[in-house]
């Protein structure tokens, strides 16, 4: 039967892992890592999974459990699309130290609108065949998939237990997604301002899109 992969990546371990018939982690990779979660239940049953708690060899804890959710609409003809909810990922929270449980907390924020991409588009086609000849009008039947992120998060500030900041700014309006901004400063304080890192973004036109003048056929680089 199908599972899912996990995927982590935070500190010096990196890894897979995926859920076995009675519900333990397996890793796939060979770390030295423990991987515990907390489940949220609903009328009696697992609804989904709320943390994810990875330690490593030394102690250290990596908490994850701020969620981004996904909906995936398919839309086939005149039926009406189906968009199941799940959540997609989950981002680190804060990193719990083993000598002296000193944290370190990662705050984000969340925007009201959903991010939207099409993952995919067909046609079909339907005729009559009669006597070697097409007999009648040809159907054709369109069908597309848009998957959308609900709850994008973006990581606002990464807070140090010695009173260390560091805060991102978001300035820059998108053309290739409506209403998002994208990463324009990364400050570095303590206290006061210690570093400030300005990125500059432009935007290339896709030959392979039609009209070249669509903010679609523009992602930024």
């Amino acid at each position: 039967f199908p599972v899912t992969i996990c995927q982590f990546s935070v500190g010096n371990v990196s890894g897979k892992f995926y859920f076995k018939k009675n519900g333990q982690i397996q890793l796939v990779t060979q770390e030295n890592v423990k991987i515990t979660f907390s489940e949220v239940y609903n009328s009696g049953s697992m609804s989904y999974i709320d943390e994810f708690v990875i330690t490593d060899q030394w102690g250290n804890k990596y908490v994850f459990n701020q969620k981004e959710w996904t909906s995936s609409s398919h839309v086939l003809g005149s039926a009406p699309p189906v968009s199941p909810s799940y959540i997609s990922s989950w981002y680190l929270k804060k990193i719990i130290s083993a000598s002296d449980a000193r944290e370190i907390n990662f705050n984000y924020t969340s925007p009201s609108y959903s991010l939207q991409y099409e993952a995919g588009f067909a046609t079909s086609y339907r005729t009559k065949w009669q006597n070697g000849y097409i007999n009648g009008a040809t159907e054709a039947t369109y069908g597309y998939s848009i998957v959308s992120i609900l709850y994008p998060q973006r990581i606002s500030s990464i807070d140090f237990p010695n009173g260390n900041q560091i805060l991102f700014n978001y300035n820059l309006a998108r053309l290739d997604y409506a209403g998002d901004y994208a990463l324009t400063e990364v400050v570095i304080k303590n206290n006061q301002l210690q570093k400030k890192y300005v990125l500059e973004y432009d935007y290339f036109v896709s030959p392979t899109c039609y009209p070249q003048s669509s903010p679609c056929t523009a992602p930024l680089s």
